[in-house]
């Protein structure tokens, strides 16, 4: 189905998520464009062309709006595409010939009625909203530092990253844990939170300096400290990698669920 009317590209789609309450985070924006991906970033302040708040009720359709603007390589896509608005699927029923419990929910059953339900075609694939949300936790467009404000970003526990201080936040391990993750994460997902928390590992092996250190914090502490450190060079390759594999997979979803037409 198309998008409902007035509602065209990925923006629009963004829009009903914005929320203001708790903020963790800015998303920062721009058009709906392909060649503005260099715009897309998460930061503590704010700054972008556009910018909403994260928030433990939009984190995750902020980490599929990010991906999707990121994993969809613009060199693929035709100079000027715009990122669309996602398919809707539509389920009609009538309650006298049986409906599910979970559509019942949606509706005041009438057995003289024929109830129409929306869902967008990405709603019950959990695995594509983890992949995207691992995704932007370790892009480098992730710009959330901790020197900028309080940094809720850590996704791992202090006894797993190796700090000796308690994190002034663990939003972000209670929000991963409340669903269930790293444990369902799919593999390439899976391959990116390792490679990230082998990095913090090696940062508090190597400074106790921040232990709210966020993954940009991680990798400003190297490169002003110790540019040539093999080991973090290598760290950061293992994390690349695992990146690029994680963005394949990400990225045939992008076209089946609308929000480009590749």
């Amino acid at each position: 189905m198309n998008a409902p009317a007035g509602f065209q590209y990925i923006n629009d789609w963004l829009r009903p998520f914005d929320d203001d309450k708790n903020a963790v985070g800015k998303l920062n924006f721009a058009g709906d464009d392909s060649q503005d991906h260099e715009n897309i970033f998460l930061s503590v302040k704010g700054g972008g062309r556009h910018e909403t708040n994260v928030t433990e009720n939009n984190i995750l359709e902020i980490g599929m709006y990010f991906a999707i603007r990121h994993v969809a390589e613009p060199a693929r896509l035709d100079d000027g595409a715009r990122f669309l608005y996602p398919t809707v699927l539509v389920r009609e029923s009538n309650p006298v010939l049986g409906v599910s419990d979970e559509y019942l929910r949606h509706t005041v059953a009438r057995p003289d009625l024929i109830y129409t339900m929306r869902e967008f075609a990405y709603e019950h694939d959990h695995s594509f909203k983890y992949d995207c949300f691992i995704y932007m936790l370790f892009h480098s467009q992730n710009r959330i530092s901790s020197h900028d404000g309080a940094n809720h970003w850590i996704p791992f526990s202090e006894w797993l990253a190796g700090s000796k201080d308690a994190y002034d936040s663990n939003f972000m391990i209670r929000f991963m844990n409340a669903r269930g993750m790293p444990a369902i994460l799919s593999c390439a997902a899976a391959d990116v939170y390792d490679a990230g928390l082998n990095l913090w590992k090696y940062y508090f092996s190597k400074s106790l300096e921040n232990h709210n250190a966020s993954l940009y914090d991680v990798k400003e502490f190297f490169n002003d400290n110790a540019p040539g450190d093999a080991e973090f060079g290598r760290l950061e390759s293992e994390l690349s990698a695992a990146m690029k594999s994680l963005a394949a997979q990400i990225e045939p979803k992008i076209y089946e669920y609308g929000f480009s037409k590749g």
